[in-house]
């Protein structure tokens, strides 16, 4: 067991080495100014002592399991005593409280993502950018994109073109049947002064039997 000095056994631990305390029923020693300087949270109901660390992630001090005052280096005390990392704060998504000492996420600034303060934003969600250091709504998401507008385009010109095909051969089917219309009444004409130029020459062959 780390840091004892007399064990029974495995498990159990009889004394501490100098400056360290033994806790959790013989279980484990804990250095005494670990304990004074809040690094562990003594839980009275379990009667256990348990490193910040553990309870709350990126903590190095607390109060109990769920309230940090410090943390450690790769981390950064926010507004609701839990720790961040210290990634978000470098990339600016927190900004430092200048009265409590503490980071606050940016998005207390609506529709931000990064800030500087809690007045200034830096940059916006998607459909929103940065006008007055706040986030107001991008108008130029409303309109259409240059790729939009030229498919429209091509599609309109596509849509005329079909439109003028239809209407050439329409008409062209129309002179058509006109066209076939004539020949079939000329041909109905020609037959019948036919029929008038034979006429007289069989009353003369009648009149000549």
């Amino acid at each position: 067991m780390d840091n004892c000095l007399k064990c029974d056994d495995k498990e159990k631990c009889l004394e501490c080495k100098s400056g360290y305390k033994l806790v959790n029923n013989n279980k484990k020693c804990i250095l005494q100014t670990d304990i004074d300087n809040h690094m562990y949270y003594y839980n009275p109901n379990l009667g256990i002592y348990t490193s910040c660390s553990s309870l709350i992630s990126l903590c190095k001090k607390c109060n109990d399991d769920s309230n940090c005052f410090e943390c450690t280096e790769e981390g950064a005390l926010e507004e609701n005593n839990t720790c961040i990392s210290q990634e978000l704060v470098e990339n600016h998504y927190y900004y430092l409280d200048s009265d409590s000492k503490k980071y606050i996420s940016c998005s207390i600034i609506e529709n931000c993502v990064t800030c500087s303060s809690k007045t200034v934003c830096t940059s916006c969600q998607s459909g929103f950018k940065v006008k007055n250091n706040k986030c107001e709504k991008d108008n130029d998401d409303d309109g259409l994109s240059t790729g939009a507008i030229i498919g429209i385009v091509f599609g309109c010109v596509g849509f005329l073109l079909i439109v003028a095909l239809s209407v050439f051969l329409l008409i062209k089917y129309k002179f058509k049947n006109e066209d076939n219309n004539l020949d079939k009444e000329k041909q109905e004409n020609y037959n019948i002064n036919q029929e008038e130029n034979n006429t007289p020459n069989t009353k003369r062959t009648i009149q000549n039997v």
